[in-house]
């Protein structure tokens, strides 16, 4: 028994270039499964500490369960390729030796021996790239993991996972690879009858390719059932592949959708520092502490992938009475956005005096008032659904709603959609404190910074300031005489992670902005940024070492948005990179399969020559089962294709919403692609058969 696992050890080393490049691809399959599968963990463990705080356990589980079944599933989309064409590769290997195989039985070897042969190749080649797989995969991980700053980590669940897969198939194929050993006798071996089955002649009527091609299509079919499992592995094999790369640019599709939906979402501007001018502070302040340099502008706008920069005119205006606010809040809106709950339905719940009471009134009495030049102003024509965009002496424009993420409870997923805000109406009054009154009488109160009780006495004046304007009639009313269905410049946030905005949001034109504030167009409360491309570069880099002394109003979510997009572009290249190494390595074997059987058919060919076949004729006949072959292949791949990825739709919808098309045109021009190459296989195959007839017929190697 010793003696024959040495010489399936010396048959490998004979055959370097195929067992080198078995093994190679199993070790890409194994690195990249490994890859996602640790990085799933990864993140999951991250999910469990971020969120544990804020879920219950139960909810938490269903969660993390829910992921994990979508991540596995993905990875065992790849798998089935992975494994399948490793399982050929060495499958194919060993059928080659069928002949050497009749040859030992001849001297006496026993089933069992060939049998341990058999297993000794193929857990040879599966040991040595599990192993480098292994290695290989937690590097990349140890990379990634650094990349993405995680805690990197070694899960025992995936390397499980991969050994299941990998070594559960190889004893099922080693032991399908023993059945046909066993099964065939010595002489059928030694004479190739497993390769090159004969049949008696029957009558058929003509098939689907002969209607198609004619007799040779009805040939080159019959050519092909004489070895249907030749016939299938080459199908499958190359069906799989078209599946494969159509998964994978269905899913890069998915994040081109997901990254232009998202853009639409935060706006014309989608990255920056938006600092609201306040009544409690001096120009010289915020320029000073929340807003952009000149030079940080320059650096940030000079980048590729930064389309322009735009200076922002926003202030915080106070209205005289914020239970009015919180009564125009909508029941929807509310119901459905925790944050408008806490801010709007806050107050009404708070005694009548004292500090927080105090805060309170200052904090939610709050409104967003922006001026747009005619540039952005221009734009909210096409949002506009109620009135009109020209104002009177004390007319604005009102945001109507904004985009919001609606939980789900059944699932994960939560979907992204444009909810109204509040129930204000067209012809509707805001009375709010004049802004440059308020400004100039908190300005005088203000205690000085280093006072012992400075956050007391501050709250304080701003409530006491906020009273005095009411009683003097320092205030002013706004009418509503336009509603937007949404801002499209400058998005309303309601992220209670992020910095929050207010829900009441009204706009002006800039000139009417300056007038009723007195804040000068010269100095701006903060600058964003409209975006080109799909690429972030290094642009949160840049913005971190820019950001001023505080990062009150920094806005950089879809910059994050890119950047996480960004990681599962590389995830998804490395599985480009890996599908495409793996089909390769497929065609590659079936190239050195195809150069055998034309030769093992040279008889075949020259009997046909004889009866009187010419030789591009011939070549026809044998191309048409590259054809036969290629349509069966793109069959199996659309039926793969299409299934995997309406499962994978379902599950990636639990957790988001996304749409997911078939990508037709790349279907077409793989199914093309792998025509094309099947067909130049077996040209250059038939071609390379330079064997006169007469040697052919009398059978001479």
């Amino acid at each position: 028994m010793q003696d024959y696992r040495q010489m399936a050890i010396k048959y490998i080393y004979k055959n370097k270039r195929r067992a080198v490049l078995c093994v190679l691809g199993i070790t890409m399959s194994v690195a990249l499964l490994f890859v996602f599968l640790n990085s799933v963990e990864t993140y999951l463990a991250g999910f469990r500490a971020q969120y544990a705080a804020f879920y219950p356990e139960k909810d938490l589980r269903e969660s993390i369960y829910t992921i994990r079944l979508s991540a596995w599933f993905v990875a065992y989309l790849f798998t089935i390729l992975g494994v399948g064409v490793v399982r050929n590769a060495i499958q194919l290997l060993l059928m080659e030796q069928i002949k050497d195989f009749g040859m030992l039985r001849c001297i006496g070897a026993t089933k069992p021996q060939l049998k341990s042969y058999a297993y000794t190749i193929g857990f040879a080649l599966e040991g040595v790239g599990l192993l480098l797989g292994i290695a290989t995969g937690f590097g990349i991980y140890s990379v990634l993991a650094s990349r993405m700053k995680w805690d990197a980590g070694f899960y025992g669940i995936a390397l499980a996972l991969i050994l299941i897969a990998f070594l559960g198939d190889m004893v099922f194929a080693m032991e399908d690879c023993c059945k046909v050993i066993k099964h065939m006798t010595p002489v059928d071996a030694v004479r190739g009858k497993y390769k090159i089955r004969e049949e008696k002649i029957k009558v058929h009527g003509k098939s689907i390719w002969g209607i198609l091609f004619g007799v040779e299509g009805d040939y080159a079919a019959k050519s092909l059932k004489r070895n249907p499992r030749r016939y299938l592995i080459s199908v499958f094999s190359i069906g799989m592949g078209i599946a494969a790369v159509c998964l994978l640019v269905a899913f890069e599709t998915m994040l081109e959708e997901y990254v232009i939906d998202t853009k639409g979402n935060w706006g014309v501007y989608q990255f920056g520092v938006v600092s609201f001018a306040a009544a409690d502070m001096t120009a010289e302040d915020q320029q000073n502490n929340y807003v952009f340099r000149e030079e940080q502008v320059a650096l940030i706008e000079e980048q590729s992938n930064v389309k322009k920069a735009k200076p922002v005119h926003a202030a915080k205006l106070n209205a005289t009475d914020p239970r009015i606010l919180s009564e125009h809040v909508d029941s929807d809106f509310s119901q459905s956005c925790p944050e408008a709950t806490w801010f709007y339905h806050y107050l009404p719940n708070l005694e009548e005096e004292g500090t927080m009471m105090q805060v309170a009134t200052t904090m939610l009495s709050q409104i967003d008032l922006f001026g747009y030049d005619e540039e952005d102003y221009g734009r909210l024509k096409k949002y506009l659904t109620e009135g009109t965009l020209q104002l009177s002496e004390n007319g604005v424009i009102l945001v109507g709603g904004t985009s919001v993420v609606v939980e789900n409870d059944d699932t994960l997923n939560d979907r992204r959609t444009i909810m109204k805000m509040t129930d204000y109406q067209v012809g509707d009054t805001i009375e709010v404190l004049d802004y440059q009154h308020y400004a100039k009488k908190l300005q005088e109160r203000l205690p000085e910074a280093d006072s012992e009780n400075y956050l007391v006495e501050r709250i304080h004046a701003q409530y006491d300031c906020y009273q005095e304007c009411i009683a003097e009639g320092f205030t002013k009313t706004y009418v509503i005489e336009g509603i937007i269905e949404r801002d499209p410049n400058i998005a309303v946030e309601v992220d209670p992670n992020e910095q929050m905005d207010n829900f009441i949001r009204l706009i002006l034109p800039l000139e009417r902005f300056t007038a009723d504030t007195g804040l000068s167009e010269d100095y701006p409360c903060g600058t964003v940024f409209s975006m080109k491309g799909k690429s972030i570069g290094n642009l949160l880099d840049i913005v971190y070492a820019s950001e001023p002394v505080s990062v009150v109003g920094l806005r950089i979510r879809y910059l994050n948005v890119l950047d996480e997009i960004g990681i599962f572009r590389y995830v998804i290249l490395a599985f480009t990179g890996g599908v495409v190494f793996i089909v390769v390595m497929n065609l590659l074997n079936m190239l050195n399969i195809t150069f055998s059987n034309m030769y093992l058919r040279r008889q075949e060919f020259a009997q046909l020559r004889v009866l009187g076949m010419s030789e591009n004729r011939l070549l026809y006949t044998v191309l048409l089962e590259g054809v036969i072959t290629a349509i069966g292949a793109a069959l199996i791949g659309l039926l793969f294709g299409y299934c995997a990825l309406y499962l994978v739709r379902e599950l990636i919808n639990l957790i988001f919403y996304v749409e997911i098309g078939f990508p037709w045109g790349m279907f077409v021009l793989m199914a093309i692609c792998g025509l094309v190459l099947l067909c130049i296989c077996t040209s250059v195959a038939v071609k390379s058969v330079k064997v006169t007839m007469a040697e052919s017929l009398a059978g001479n190697e």
